[in-house]
């Protein structure tokens, strides 16, 4: 979890939410927040372990949402195995806070980028979470 700038995603802090997927765990992606899906792409990168500072440069899809708190991207990033990432929303769609809107073979990590200023992490590093059931942020 840490709070950063990132001009891909637009003027303004994020708070980023990076929650690990073990081999073991389902890898099915869900909106984190309602919101339109007004942007999707893909980053090149490497395959380091999932885990490690270094997934930070592995390949990954973004989906920017347009949400009523601002924007809110969700970043699937491949890992050691994790080779393949499905997104399944595309631009123009419209998704349901909760929906499944993809997911990542195996072994790899989502990030959730929120805006800082709207929202408060309610997990903490080592945190377990369950997609669709954890509450990771509120809103302010």
């Amino acid at each position: 979890m840490e709070r950063l700038r990132d001009e891909r995603f637009g003027d303004g802090e994020f708070l980023r939410i990076s929650v690990f997927l073990s081999v073991l765990d389902v890898h099915v992606n869900r909106s984190p927040v309602a919101g339109r899906v007004v942007e999707h792409f893909v980053e090149d990168g490497g395959y380091a372990a999932a885990m490690k500072a270094a997934a930070e440069h592995n390949v990954a899809a973004y989906t920017v949402l347009d949400t009523a708190y601002g924007r809110v991207v969700v970043a699937q990033r491949t890992g050691l195995i994790a080779r393949r990432i499905v997104q399944r929303a595309p631009i123009g769609s419209l998704l349901a806070r909760g929906e499944r809107f993809g997911l990542i073979r195996f072994g790899s990590r989502t990030d959730v980028y929120l805006p800082a200023d709207q929202a408060s992490p309610e997990v903490a590093p080592a945190d377990r979470v369950v997609g669709g059931v954890t509450v990771i942020a509120r809103w302010k």
